[in-house]
């Protein structure tokens, strides 16, 4: 080959960059749709030469471009032009045996911390908002942007008990200085202290449902294995301390991290020493040579629990790491195969191991549904065995037969071959719920008082959070707007948000008769009941109020050309004991807001001031708080603005056919819907009643002229911090 050809080729050769980080000289990491030099700096377009030139992909990268959001909105578009509700979402591109519409789903955004640019994909709740209706994501994110200061003077409120925790929310990378196991032993809390920590672990309470991975009597062995009290004040027994630490020490680390992390798990309230987490992270960073895997995993699956009940709403991405060292270990360790064969000689207890397969199955789901990614437990690699289980408690047989489930609809998302089932992952996933929370009402009240409601709890939210996750996908990528799938995300909205205000109030009185509380205290730390339903609630929470509002503001603020729709005032008798939707009858948006009301009335009531104050103490939950103050305004505007412009629209509709029926001499007919709208599967709120053009413009000038003026009072108003529940 000549030098003059290998220039030629060198000439032709198609830049790999995309053109807007060539003109800018910017460095180009190349990811579709949208490069992370466009992505931060907000460049609206990210094209490359190489989708130009090549006609198999046929400009897939613009295509992606027009679904992916990155932190900001697109400006809303005149609703003159005749808006409907199939244009409210971006149209979709037909999908094909090679094209998966949801993974074009996807919010990309910058760090704040770290810089790194991170992408999330079609189920996270960030993807979520920018996405379903990028009207409302624009006003609810100015709003957000408003309760910085309520926010900053919460942080700076608890700013003691924050200092106290730094050391140990995992921030920073681990230093070279090595813990003496020794040393540990001057840091410990008082040995009966630990003792009793292991006994509570293992009694019947919900708030330890990760107690199923562990054999209580082997624990408590490894326990008098390992601590050795200081006998030498015996009259003393209370205050005895550890002395030291016995047994091999590479054989018992994670043995000891076991302990260790069963007293932070039971001992939440208080703060222990920095120098014993330093210790729990090396552990969970790094291997230690002659440790056993199930040991590993074990304290894998506590640290995760750990920091999903007591850490939330800190670095969550710290969890995708250790996850994902838990899967790769229970993989290493064998647990997706044959457990009775591969282990048929196990010493131990093989139920067991089946329980923490199945807690890293949910770990795996739970934080992939979070942030949007495809299972690390991949089909390739997973198989449901028929394994004999005669010695599961009722909450890991629910737990099973659940992930059979989720597993089938989650996969579905991510099939890069074909566009996803949606329908049926969501009947499949609506269809377990039915059945095993047959009746509802069982978790919104005196019926929690069964040990396993709480603990089956957590399976209900997730279950209640994908479901939540699939309609949107179905209303939104995929197009379907058909009453089934609007009904059923009014029902599973509903449902979700009584729930959690049920399970809220219920463990706040759990921790009331504990006498947890201290409501002298406003500094204290959130009690343990509290903590663990604030944990389970906030995920499902942000996203069922989320896409209450979305629906709504997108309902409410909908006018078509030359057309009236009128909102059905009518109240509308609905039951959330279930989560099948009533047969042969529409939801209203009137009906959906007034559900809403009611749930959340409490959170409002005065008498409820001191329930809500200790509410306060987690910052999770003011944040739950303030989603809920905010979008409430929101909604409410639009919805008494709404009620204002067709009341305007009826009376000159009633006034014009009473002057047309007096010129003509015959009586005034209310006005009827066209006949298009007649069709009976066409709910009250979708019919329409022609109008004129003028007639049209003018109410959809007067609503919006209110809805601005309120929006610039609003925004002014929110400069000054509030303080109350209202």
């Amino acid at each position: 080959m000549t030098d003059d050809t290998m220039h030629v080729r060198k000439r032709r050769r198609v830049p790999k960059s995309c053109s807007a980080c060539r003109r800018k000289k910017l460095r180009c990491d190349r990811v579709r749709p949208m490069c992370s030099s466009c992505t931060i700096r907000q460049i609206g377009s990210c094209e490359y030469e190489e989708d130009e030139v090549s006609a198999a992909t046929s400009r897939e990268g613009s295509v992606g471009a027009s679904t992916v959001h990155s932190g900001a909105t697109a400006n809303v578009s005149p609703v003159q032009q005749n808006v409907s509700a199939d244009s409210a979402a971006p149209p979709t591109p037909p999908a094909t045996s090679g094209d998966n519409p949801c993974l074009q789903f996807m919010y990309v955004h910058r760090d704040p911390h770290t810089g790194k640019t991170m992408s999330q994909g079609p189920t996270s709740l960030k993807t979520f908002v920018s996405n379903i209706h990028p009207a409302f994501t624009e006003k609810f994110d100015r709003m957000w942007k408003m309760t910085e200061p309520e926010r900053l003077q919460w942080q700076e409120d608890h700013k003691e008990w924050l200092t106290q925790i730094e050391p140990l929310r995992n921030a920073g990378p681990l230093t070279e200085t090595e813990v003496s196991v020794q040393e540990i032993c001057t840091k410990l809390p008082p040995y009966n202290k630990l003792h009793s920590a292991v006994n509570t672990f293992f009694t019947a309470s919900p708030l330890y449902d990760i107690n199923t991975i562990l054999s209580s009597t082997g624990t408590l062995t490894e326990f008098y294995m390992i601590f050795n009290p200081d006998v030498s004040d015996a009259w003393m027994m209370q205050d005895r301390f550890v002395k030291k630490l016995t047994g091999p020490i590479n054989k018992y680390h994670y043995k000891l991290g076991i302990l260790l992390m069963i007293n932070r798990i039971v001992m939440c309230r208080d703060v222990i020493d920095p120098m014993i987490e330093t210790y729990l992270r090396r552990l969970e960073e790094t291997v230690v040579p002659g440790g056993s895997y199930i040991n590993q995993i074990q304290f894998l699956l506590l640290r995760w629990f750990h920091r999903k009940v007591y850490f939330t709403k800190l670095d969550d991405t710290k969890l995708l790491h250790l996850v994902g060292r838990m899967v790769d270990t229970a993989l290493d360790l064998g647990l997706h195969m044959d457990i009775e064969k591969v282990y048929s000689d196990y010493k131990g207890n093989m139920q067991l191991l089946k329980n923490m397969w199945l807690w890293v199955q949910f770990a795996d789901l739970s934080i992939s549904f979070q942030f949007g990614r495809a299972l690390r437990i991949s089909s390739a690699v997973y198989r449901n065995f028929a394994y004999n289980n005669v010695d599961q408690t009722p909450f890991i047989k629910k737990l099973d037969r659940f992930m059979a489930v989720a597993r089938s609809a989650y996969d579905a998302i991510y099939l890069r071959a074909s566009s996803p089932d949606l329908k049926t992952g969501s009947q499949q996933l609506r269809q377990f719920i039915s059945v095993e929370f047959s009746n509802l009402g069982d978790y919104y009240g005196s019926a929690q008082d069964k040990g396993s409601a709480l603990s089956e709890t957590r399976i209900l939210m997730l279950g209640l959070g994908m479901l939540i996750s699939l309609y949107a996908l179905r209303f939104k990528v995929l197009g379907e707007k058909s009453i089934e799938v609007k009904n059923n995300v009014a029902q599973t909205t509903m449902v979700s948000l009584h729930l959690v205000s049920c399970l809220l109030k219920h463990c706040y009185a759990e921790d009331s008769k504990n006498d947890t509380l201290h409501p002298e205290d406003e500094l204290a730390p959130v009690p343990p009941h509290l903590n663990m339903a604030i944990s389970l609630s906030e995920g499902v929470f942000q996203r069922a109020q989320m896409n209450l509002m979305a629906v709504i503001y997108l309902k409410i603020t909908l006018f078509h050309k030359e057309a009236f729709r009128p909102y059905d005032l009518q109240p509308v008798e609905w039951n959330l004991n279930t989560i099948e939707v009533q047969k042969d009858n529409v939801i209203s948006m009137k009906a959906f807001y007034d559900m809403y009301m009611e749930i959340f009335s409490q959170w409002r009531d005065p008498e409820s001031r001191g329930m809500f104050g200790i509410f306060r103490r987690s910052y999770a939950f003011l944040l739950m708080l303030l989603v809920e103050r905010k979008g409430r305004r929101l909604m409410e505007k639009v919805i008494e603005l709404r009620e204002a412009s067709e009341k305007c629209i009826k009376n000159c509709l009633e006034s014009r056919q009473q002057a047309e029926g007096t010129a003509t001499g015959a009586s005034p007919q209310k006005p009827q819907p066209s006949s298009e709208s007649r069709d009976a599967d066409i709910p009250p709120e979708e019919q329409e009643y022609p109008m004129d053009e003028t007639m049209s413009t003018q109410i959809y000038n007067d609503f919006w002229d209110s809805f601005n003026s309120y929006w610039d009072d609003l925004l002014l108003d929110e400069q000054v911090p509030s303080v109350d529940f209202t």
